[in-house]
């Protein structure tokens, strides 16, 4: 199968996103560790610019991809599938997840919360696990009504709590099914959305009419999928463009590839710099001291730090096992 480029630049995109949102989380969370005179601005912007640490946009590229797969049959043997998103999506998240535990300085998260679904950033690996296996197991027996179904409950759902983490607290079921319910509609969108994807992110104009309603409209959840759709159709377009240019389209998809081990490693990095005390005692009060130029060295540092290690560990057995 063909590549899909616009999956390739909107990855790309998403990753460093992310990036930047758990950078400004230095300033706007993680215990208030870091104090400045723009924190609540920090807040505001980074909230409009990356809604939801872009979380619905990861999950809508699942479900986008997914058909892709689906309609190629790459997934037409169920056995081959469960297998394949036990290795990739299961096992990474039970031994990272674990990992990650232990990793993170201070953090208040324990190892019992493996089981609920959420012991740190790791929950997406278990939430998409449940995604991909209910769409697959519906879209394989013709039953997409009950797809619906489900997505229109998880609409509900996000409806109801605006914020994934909200639930989570609220209810803590055991082996985290309620993350699904809450991004099943997400990623049963990008599903949908790959059929349409011509008419939805193929031309210019779409571009000022999806940043309009971003602006207009106050609703969440129609500015959620408002911002889905903008990022997809830059990324559909730009990715047109790009990919004619071998050796800078190569970069792209040299990050899209180390997309997921960007997102394992960039959060445990972050945290500590500012939760370790030994590195804390210095990282601290610059970043106190330079508000506007230290998170943005920091982030660049951070991301390319990240791509660089798990660029290094795919190329041995256990790291492509892990984050391939």
């Amino acid at each position: 199968m063909n590549k899909l480029n616009d999956v390739i630049f909107a990855r790309c995109l998403a990753v460093f996103s992310l990036v930047i949102w758990h950078t400004s989380c230095i300033y706007t969370g993680w215990g208030d560790c870091v104090s400045s005179p723009v924190d609540s601005f920090y807040q505001k912007m980074f909230g409009c610019l990356i809604p939801y640490a872009n979380m619905p946009l990861f999950t809508f590229l699942a479900g986008y991809l997914f058909r892709y797969q689906y309609v190629n049959r790459k997934y037409s043997d169920g056995k081959l599938f469960v297998k394949n998103k036990v290795r990739r999506l299961l096992i990474p998240y039970i031994l990272l997840g674990t990992a990650a535990v232990y990793l993170q300085y201070g953090c208040s998260n324990q190892l019992s919360e493996v089981f609920y679904g959420a012991p740190n950033h790791l929950w997406f690996c278990l939430m998409l696990f449940y995604c991909y296996v209910i769409c697959w197991v519906l879209e394989s027996r013709s039953l997409r009504w009950v797809n619906i179904c489900f997505a229109v409950i998880s609409l509900g759902i996000i409806s109801r709590f605006s914020d994934w983490g909200v639930l989570y607290h609220a209810y803590h079921i055991p082996l985290g099914i309620e993350i699904a319910a809450y991004f099943y509609f997400y990623f049963f969108l990008g599903y949908l959305c790959f059929d349409a994807r011509k008419n939805l992110f193929a031309h210019w104009k779409h571009i000022a009419v999806y940043v309009m309603l971003y602006v207009v409209v106050r609703d969440h959840i129609i500015r959620a999928v408002d911002y889905i759709f903008l990022v997809m159709t830059i990324s559909y377009l730009i990715s047109r463009v790009l990919s004619r240019y071998k050796g800078i389209w190569n970069g792209f998809e040299k990050v899209a590839t180390c997309s997921f081990g960007i997102y394992v490693i960039h959060h445990i990095i972050l945290w500590n710099v500012v939760h370790y005390p030994g590195i804390a005692a210095y990282s601290i009060p610059i970043l106190e001291e330079h508000y506007i130029i230290a998170p943005i060295i920091l982030c660049i540092a951070v991301f390319f730090i990240c791509f660089l290690i798990t660029y290094g560990l795919l190329k041995s057995k256990t790291g492509k096992f892990l984050l391939g």
